[in-house]
């Protein structure tokens, strides 16, 4: 082993405990989701997943942007980016509508108001296919149902009216059978229902209440009673419930008292409730937000309300992760073009073997050198600045560093390419621990200060 891989060995070996605070921290963490077409600022529509199709359906809601206006859109979410479709027949405009996957395929919308406050609630049902809308005529139309929650039980293949309602009071509950909505009574029946999910590791529904007695629950229903399992152990304000099935989990946020803008995220795994984050950027648009899961991942997708708000996905990583590593982002060109981190054959950052990749490709002169950095974050760079930061200032033109750069590694070079070898040590408190990589080498034709990045890696340390 050359005195370079025996350093950067050495380096992280002491660096990771001390700058990750052991892998707790990096085993969750929620990433911001670029999304570049998307609705504008929405207030209250009605989301659910068509699983048929690996889509999200958006209908309806109040337009922040002009006056308030109550929206008939349909917008379709199709894992990076939202597409409107305009079909010809539509349910009227509305907000507070509800919504869900049918278990045959499509979604089903329920009620909601044409007014933004006040005004009688809707009761009619309408289903989505993919294409077009359809009213579905039925004998029982529920009343006065003004804060209607749809939810799928896909074990049982029922699917659920409840009406959202406080803690002194008894939610109703419709079940749907034979396109009819039927009343649906259980013993015992959770009190004070507001929000509603279904849990695909465990095949259950599941509902998030207040009991009679004012104080919170989670209840599971098995296809014929309810059952009561505890709330997250920390106080504050549920205002998301979605299940993550890509790890078995089910996520709960909550902020930190109905005015704070602080909020943290649990998980209930294993029957049993462990914090996984802080919710970094989620906590300030708490109040206008939607959690669900999404249909073609399994994982859980954060939704803001706001047309400038992030979106936000949950990377939740279980114990036993396997090693990983992908795109992380762009560098910038120089006088052969942009230069990217590849893989040597299959190879992944698993713990007790060295990582290996190219950087490629590169200005071929053996004079000009190129160096390996090693991030622990790619948020904050340790001298304390954000990141990605833009280098231009500096005369590498179009440059953004991307990751902390605790650690550097010179890479030794053949013609336009250089090999990069990481030894990941065999210590099992690394595992799930992230590192972001980036290059940096000399070309004098490429820019003002003869330096040029590479596109950036992350790598997640497993097995």
């Amino acid at each position: 082993m050359n005195s370079a891989r025996i350093r950067s060995s050495v380096l992280l070996a002491v660096a990771l405990p001390l700058f990750s605070g052991g892998t707790n921290g990096q085993r969750a963490r929620w990433d911001a989701v670029v999304v570049p077409v998307r609705p504008a600022g929405i207030l209250e529509p009605a989301l659910a997943q068509d699983r048929a199709r690996n889509e999200i359906v958006q209908f309806g809601g109040i337009d922040l942007q002009v006056g308030g206006t109550v929206r008939d859109e349909t917008w379709l979410w199709s894992g990076s980016a939202w597409r409107q479709v305009t079909p010809v027949v539509r349910p009227t405009a509305r907000a507070r509508a509800a919504l869900t996957d049918l278990p045959g395929g499509g979604v089903l919308l329920f009620g909601g108001s044409e007014w933004q406050v006040g005004g009688e609630p809707l009761r009619d049902t309408w289903s989505w296919d993919g294409i077009e809308w359809r009213e579905i005529p039925t004998s029982t139309r529920p009343e006065r149902v003004v804060f209607p929650l749809l939810v799928t039980d896909r074990t049982h293949g029922d699917v659920f009216l409840i009406e959202r309602s406080g803690a002194q009071s008894r939610s109703r509950v419709w079940r749907w059978i034979d396109s009819d909505w039927q009343p649906q009574t259980s013993s015992p029946q959770p009190w004070g229902i507001f929000q509603a999910t279904f849990d695909d590791h465990s095949g259950r529904l599941v509902v998030q209440a207040y009991g009679s007695d004012n104080r919170e629950g989670l209840w599971y229903w098995d296809g014929a009673v309810w059952t009561a399992i505890p709330a997250p152990p920390i106080a504050g304000w549920p205002f998301g419930l979605a299940a993550d099935s890509s790890h078995g989990a089910l996520i709960s946020i909550r902020a930190i008292g109905l005015g704070s803008t602080e909020a943290l995220t649990m998980a209930w795994v294993d029957d049993g409730w462990v914090q996984v984050d802080a919710s970094p950027g989620v906590a300030t648009y708490y109040r206008d937000s939607t959690l669900i899961q999404e249909p073609d991942t399994g994982r859980v997708l954060y939704i803001p309300w706001t047309a400038s708000s992030d979106y936000y996905r949950l990377d939740l990583v279980p114990t036993g992760v396997d090693a990983e590593v992908e795109y992380h982002g762009s560098g910038c060109p120089g006088s052969v073009g942009v230069s990217g981190l590849h893989p040597v054959s299959d190879s992944l950052p698993r713990l007790g073997e060295t990582f290996r990749c190219e950087v490629r490709p590169l200005p071929t002169s053996r004079l000009l050198l190129s160096w390996g950095l090693i991030g622990l974050s790619d948020r904050t760079h340790f001298s304390g600045s954000p990141l990605p930061q833009n280098l231009s200032f500096l005369g590498l033109s179009g440059c953004m560093l991307r990751v902390s750069s605790e650690l550097d590694q010179r890479l030794p070079k053949q013609l336009d390419t250089a090999v990069w070898e990481i030894p990941i040590p065999h210590l099992r408190d690394f595992e799930g621990v992230e590192l972001f990589l980036q290059a940096i080498h000399m070309d004098p034709s490429g820019n003002p200060a003869g330096l040029v990045l590479s596109d950036s890696a992350r790598l997640r340390l497993g097995f």
